[in-house]
């Protein structure tokens, strides 16, 4: 988007309960264990980006169940996404899933939890922080990436830039948005350890309701709810991918999201499709989850019209 050389200020008065920089995550390191990282939901994260004419790895930040209180040094122009924290400025509703143009001066608070779990604040021209092996994504158990690899807390500073144009706001189409917290169906793809649990366990897994456990964080969500029961117990190690669902030794899911670890021995009962991925970032303890499956080229479709709805999207904005 052409536009002038543009540098901004924020100021950090609240931190909120988890707020960190992210972006679309760390890749060609799990082999090192270096984990995948990045933004939970990485539709809605995405959207904010398209929506400011950012490009789509371009951080932002990731804000948990209540939001930031940020004070503008300098003009910004900014898009919320994700969960409805409640957003305001100078105690005026802010709307989300729309560019806004929050003067110098301004601050940017959230009232509490409405609906969902995570918000994404995208700035134009993103936060500026070095990458760390290739990534602005922050890695909190290992203090990597983001504003010193930790989350926000209040008297930190952090700078935006990039190209900067005259203010243009972007509605973010209603087809578009995500469904957003709640119980909910979740698809996916069988295995690929489906041959180590007995036919009940798999009865169990993919017939009955599961809730979201307190252990719930961005390496993955305990399910609570009928065990899953093995029918061997010897799995050796392998890869975990994105949206795995180990199942521990008492017959508890675990669904794997962006800072799992790389290798776990746990056998793994399904694996969530893509596009199901960011509906757990949405998730809080107490919300039902059922297992659908579904078969791989179902899978590969959604997730195929999932980016070509992105790809129209960008296009249209920067018209």
């Amino acid at each position: 988007m052409p536009g002038v050389s543009y540098v901004g200020l924020v100021k950090v008065i609240e931190g909120g309960a988890l707020t960190t920089v992210q972006d679309l995550g760390r890749f060609g390191y799990q082999s090192y264990g270096v984990p995948q990282c990045g933004a939970l939901d990485a539709y809605s994260f995405s959207l904010g980006n398209i929506a400011l004419g950012n490009p789509g790895n371009t951080p932002g930040l990731e804000c948990t169940v209540t939001g930031p209180a940020l004070e503008m040094l300098d003009d910004q122009v900014l898009c919320i996404t994700g969960a409805d924290l409640g957003p305001a400025l100078d105690g005026q509703p802010c709307p989300s899933w729309r560019t806004v143009f929050a003067p110098r001066g301004l601050v940017l608070s959230f009232s509490g939890l409405k609906s969902g779990c995570r918000a994404y604040i995208n700035f134009r021209g993103g936060i500026v922080c070095p990458p760390v092996l290739g990534s602005a994504s922050t890695f909190l158990r290992a203090s990597l990436g983001g504003l010193e690899g930790r989350e926000l807390r209040p008297g930190d500073t952090f700078t935006t830039g990039g190209s900067f144009t005259v203010y243009k706001e972007v509605i973010i189409p209603e087809e578009l948005l995500p469904p957003i917290g709640g119980s909910r169906e979740i698809r996916a793809l069988p295995g690929p350890g489906e041959d180590l649990f007995s036919p009940r366990g798999l009865e169990a897994f993919w017939g009955a309701r599961y809730r979201v456990s307190h252990l719930a964080d961005r390496m993955g969500y305990r399910l609570e709810g009928p065990p899953v029961e093995h029918q061997n117990l010897s799995a050796y190690s392998r890869g975990i991918p994105l949206g795995a669902v180990q199942v521990d030794g008492e017959g508890s899911p675990i669904v794997l999201l962006r800072d799992r670890q790389t290798v776990g021995g746990y056998p793994v009962i399904a694996t969530v499709i893509s596009v199901d991925v960011d509906l757990f970032a949405q998730m809080l303890p107490g919300d039902e989850v059922r297992f659908r499956p579904v078969p791989l080229d179902e899978a590969v479709s959604l997730y195929r019209e999932r980016s070509e709805s992105l790809r129209l999207f960008k296009e249209k904005t920067l018209r």
